[in-house]
């Protein structure tokens, strides 16, 4: 899986950030406390609610799961 572009709102220490991502490599640096860690715990978040509620709906009907949300 390919992510284009990250976009964080209202999550932790952020209000709004958008990331956009190279396809071949990414890396995040930065002093402590940033919220460098943040910013992985949002893709997780967004993973596991994609799996076990978009995913999970979508078997059985017309979407896809390459559906884009």
């Amino acid at each position: 899986m390919y992510i284009s572009e990250i976009e964080i709102k209202n999550f932790k220490a952020f209000d709004n950030i958008k990331i956009n991502c190279n396809e071949k490599f990414n890396v995040i640096v930065g002093e402590n406390n940033i919220g460098k860690s943040t910013i992985f715990e949002a893709l997780i978040l967004w993973k596991f609610a994609y799996d076990s509620l978009i995913k999970e709906r979508n078997k059985n009907s017309f979407c896809k799961a390459t559906t884009n949300y």
